[in-house]
């Protein structure tokens, strides 16, 4: 995401319908969302209009969120441990 600014960032094609049912394309896209929203946030506390900012801050919190729930993984031991 960072290398937006220097033109060398991922496209990220969120319109397809079938790489949108990947689970990993679909994070990916929400934390785009999350990463647009933040940028619109900043704008306005760029300008001094911190109230503004909220909501824009909001749609990234709730992007986020979607997101490391479709990434979670949960680890479970293959064997048990021989020292406890």
């Amino acid at each position: 995401m960072l290398g937006a600014e220097q033109g060398d960032a991922l496209a990220l094609d969120v319109d397809d319908k079938d790489a949108a049912e990947s689970t990993d394309i679909r994070a990916r896209a929400l934390l785009a969302k999350a990463v647009s929203a933040m940028w619109d946030s900043e704008s306005e506390l760029s300008v001094i209009h911190p109230e503004l900012s909220l909501a824009p801050q909001r749609i990234a919190v709730r992007a986020l969120d979607e997101a490391l729930q479709l990434v979670r993984v949960s680890l479970r031991p293959s064997r048990r441990p021989t020292n406890p």
